[in-house]
């Protein structure tokens, strides 16, 4: 008995059983005996049988089903497509917004940096100052400044340069 039977002996009974009989060989379809059955007409008993089996439905299957299949599947399809087309368009659409968007926000951003710099020069500084009332300093004017806590004075210069 080889390994493979003994250790898994349903495995090759199965075997056995689906495996062709060699006893005899296999009889020629075009020299019949009497008794033995064409191909032919063993396929037609066995799609006789299917359609007993699965009733009228199965019965009357003819070039019908195929073409509903084809239409099934090409209208499937279709959606499909179209699924994808408007999924695009839509991406597309906001992808455009928000690049109007980006080049609103880039024109903000350049006014801002604009102001900013208008903001900063010392034209625009000394003109904001003297309408809020404020005066430089006279020249050589010193500039006492005591923070409590240091124990000391700190000196600053005045406008003059000296301490």
């Amino acid at each position: 008995m080889p390994v493979a039977e003994r250790l898994f002996p349903h495995i090759a009974s199965l075997a056995r059983c689906f495996a062709p009989d060699r006893s005899h060989p296999r009889p020629d379809p075009r020299h019949r005996v009497r008794g033995d059955v064409h191909p032919a007409a063993r396929l037609e008993a066995a799609i006789t049988h299917l359609r007993r089996q699965f009733g009228p439905a199965f019965a009357r299957r003819g070039p019908l089903t195929p073409i509903l299949g084809s239409l099934a599947l090409i209208a499937l399809l279709a959606l499909v497509y179209l699924g994808q087309v408007s999924a695009v368009t839509s991406a597309n659409q906001r992808l455009q917004a928000l690049q109007a968007e980006q080049a609103t926000l880039q024109r903000q951003d350049q006014q801002v940096h604009e102001q900013l710099g208008v903001v900063r020069s010392p034209t625009y500084i000394d003109h904001r100052a003297r309408a809020m009332g404020l005066v430089p300093a006279p020249a050589g004017a010193a500039v006492v400044v005591t923070v409590p806590g240091l124990g000391g004075v700190v000196r600053a210069t005045g406008a003059g340069g000296e301490p």
